[in-house]
């Protein structure tokens, strides 16, 4: 398995995974959350998140499969990242893509990391 930046061209299986994953959301997340979430797996909102220049994004790509991926986005005013969605069938993926999440901001001099998933 190999954790690499989210590009443009990983757009449909990401909106594949996402679409997946929510067919059977957690209990814990109101409707309204998930049905917004819902919304933006659809391919061409997904398109628009790569527009924005604050976006931070990792696929785990195993065997050239989709199996994982983490989002994100820096607040460059704030110092700040907030990681908005992650999501793998294993809780190890997730793992490797949360490190290299942090490893990230690491390097963009990131200081304060705030998330949800």
């Amino acid at each position: 398995m190999e954790i690499v930046k989210a590009v443009i061209g990983h757009v449909k299986e990401i909106s594949e995974l996402m679409s997946s994953d929510l067919k059977n959301p957690n209990s814990k997340f109101p409707q309204k959350m998930i049905n917004n979430f819902i919304e933006h797996a659809k391919e061409e909102n997904i398109i628009k998140e790569f527009k924005n220049p604050g976006l931070i994004a990792f696929i785990a790509k195993n065997e050239g499969k989709v199996v994982g991926f983490i989002v994100g986005y820096e607040d460059t005013l704030k110092d700040s990242a907030m990681i908005h969605y992650i999501t793998a069938n294993e809780i190890e993926i997730k793992k490797e893509l949360l490190e290299q999440f942090i490893k990230e901001c690491k390097l963009k001099n990131i200081k304060n990391n705030h998330g949800y998933f």
